[in-house]
């Protein structure tokens, strides 16, 4: 009947107004709905909906309630004389029209119901399995992109078929342009001592032990060198026993991490050796939280167990205790930014041990210090080997006292005998050399007694001895010290042994010289010694007097005065010097050394 009456104009309208009908009563969430139009035909429909969304109806078709009679047959042959429809033809269509019992054509409804809904579900699957596909491409499209621009190597193993998928990566990776597609291609390039490890720990995995599967080892390449990789992968289909079916991964070349972690190790190893070997530690201190961290050697010198919980009163505790108030205080010093470098004593197992401490504290932009990072240093050693040096170094020093005390009293003694021999002497010319001769040994037992009662044995004050032997001669000499001055110029220099005893015999010759002839019949005058340092490594001693001098047609080298030519053998050859005779204003000899 459709065929007929949705071509006329005019009964179209009355079957859209069905149409019209059944929508609105679907649309308000009814499972189907029933219209009768008014040529007695019914007509049913059922919604298909969709994820939520309503996208189409199913309709049952029309059919009569009830068998047409006379007069509803007559209906429709007026109907098409009416619209003029072919007759035949119309009552042909009118006659195969159903005809249900409203019972059964309820039954038929609930199942179209049922088969609208079936429809739904076929087609929210569908649409899903679309989706999805659309989906699995666009992540396959991802994954492509991504094997192509990693470095890493990836692979895609069908567990069952041991066919594996390996990158390109996986396969450059390894040195190879291409790799064959089996799990062999893998396995039989893992270093022998790897492999147990490997496989033990990808069994795990495939039987579920794990969640996923990670394990560093070594690949063998195509040049036959070894290759450090870490493999990592996840079962990601498994069948309805738990079987696995396919498992995915990468594989990552940490063969430079390797070496850089060879090398840490290594430096770490020499570092530890090296804190063995001198006995050093290093510790920090984070000073808001009160911990102190110390490496091994540290827990060594203090005699702690390795691992002990610890702070900063736990290291105070360690040190003796005379020195605790000393090493707080000095770290309160330095939180205040002053320098933390000491020395102090540790009290471990009843021992006493010397450490020395240095630190370097860091601290925020509000001047707090937040963390000190130091090492200790154990110097026991150090300390009794020092205090081995200061005693046998105290017994030399008594030794060299000794040896300088002998020496001058048995000089002084030959000093005496000289003058005891002289006495029995009455030509004045020899008395004269036994007395120069006695002030010569004078001279050098005066060194002797300066250096016995000097606490330094290397080098003698010079300023107190030159005076020593002036006043010693003009004393010998019977010189009134009220005519003949003696003004001493000398700076502070200390002078090694090997050239005070020269320097020592040159003054007394020069100023004995001066004594004797520079100032005749009673004239005043003056003599004066002058040392001073010309440079860093370079003395001049000058003896002067002004006296009446020397007279020019003396060669002072070349005169038969022993005096003279002692003191030219004594510059010259003793102490390596030169020297030099200024007779202008009476007589200066100067006389240039090294020290």
């Amino acid at each position: 009947m459709p065929d007929f009456h949705r071509k006329h104009p005019q009964i179209e309208k009355e079957c859209i107004k069905s149409d019209t009908n059944i929508r609105t009563k679907l649309a308000e969430g009814e499972p189907f709905a029933i219209y009768k139009c008014p040529r007695g035909l019914v007509d049913a429909s059922s919604p298909i909906i969709i994820a939520g969304e309503h996208v189409a109806n199913v309709f049952s078709g029309q059919v009569f309630l009830e068998p047409p009679d006379e007069t509803t047959k007559q209906f429709f042959r007026e109907q098409a004389r009416k619209f003029g429809f072919d007759e035949t033809e119309y009552i042909k269509a009118f006659k195969e029209v159903p005809i249900f019992t409203e019972k059964k054509f309820r039954a038929g409804i609930s199942f179209l119901a049922k088969l609208a809904q079936s429809i739904a579900d076929r087609g929210l699957t569908r649409l899903r399995e679309l989706e999805a596909m659309e989906v699995l491409r666009e992540s396959e499209g991802k994954y492509r992109l991504a094997m192509a621009a990693t470095t890493d190597g990836l692979w895609d193993w069908k567990v069952l078929s041991g066919e594996v998928y390996y990158s390109p990566s996986w396969a450059k990776m390894l040195g190879e342009l291409d790799v064959a597609a089996e799990y062999g291609s893998w396995k039989s390039r893992i270093h022998l001592k790897d492999k147990e490890i490997v496989q033990s720990t990808l069994q795990d995995h495939l039987k579920g032990k794990t969640d996923y599967w990670q394990k560093e080892h070594r690949l063998r390449t195509k040049t036959g060198e070894w290759k450090w990789v870490l493999g990592r992968g996840r079962v990601v289909e498994r069948g309805a026993n738990g079987q696995p079916l396919r498992m995915v991964g990468t594989m990552t070349d940490i063969s430079d991490l390797k070496q850089a972690e060879k090398t840490l190790l290594n430096q770490s190893y020499f570092l530890q050796k090296a804190q063995e070997i001198g006995q050093i530690g290093t510790w920090e201190l984070d000073i808001k939280n009160n911990e102190l961290l110390w490496t091994d050697e540290n827990y060594k010198i203090f005699g702690l167990p390795i691992g002990t919980k610890l702070t900063y009163e736990i290291f105070l505790n360690c040190v003796h205790p005379d020195d605790r108030e000393y090493v707080d205080k000095e770290w309160k010093a330095a939180l205040a930014k002053k320098p933390y470098d000491i020395e102090h004593r540790l009290l471990v197992d009843g021992k006493v041990k010397w450490v020395r401490e240095k630190a370097e504290l860091q601290f925020n932009e509000k001047d707090e210090c937040i963390r000190g990072t130091g090492v200790t240093q154990d110097i026991t050693g150090q300390k009794q080997a020092e205090k081995r040096i200061k005693e046998n170094l105290k017994e030399k020093e008594v030794l060299l006292s000794e040896i300088h005390h002998r020496v001058k009293n048995n000089m002084q003694i030959i000093s005496s005998l000289l003058k005891l021999q002289s006495a029995k002497i009455e030509d004045k010319k020899y008395v004269d050399m036994f007395k120069d001769s006695e002030n010569r040994i004078r001279s050098m037992a005066l060194v002797h007694e300066k250096l016995y009662q000097s606490k330094d044995f290397s080098s003698i004050d010079f300023k107190g001895y030159v005076k020593s032997i002036a006043n010693l001669l003009i004393r010998n000499y019977s010189v009134n010290p009220d005519k003949i001055k003696l003004n001493t110029e000398i700076e502070d220099i200390p002078l090694g042994l090997d050239n005070a005893i020269p320097c020592g015999l040159i003054i007394n010759e020069l100023i004995s010289n001066s004594l004797k002839y520079a100032f005749p019949k009673d004239r005043e005058g003056e003599i004066k010694i002058v040392l001073r340092a010309i440079n860093s490594h370079e003395i001049e001693l000058t003896v002067s007097d002004d006296g009446i001098g020397i007279p020019a047609e003396i060669d002072a080298r070349e005169t038969e005065s022993l005096g003279l030519q002692l003191v030219y053998i004594l510059a010259e050859n003793q102490l390596e010097g030169s020297i030099e005779l200024d007779r202008e204003s009476g007589t200066a000899f100067r006389i240039r050394f090294r020290n």
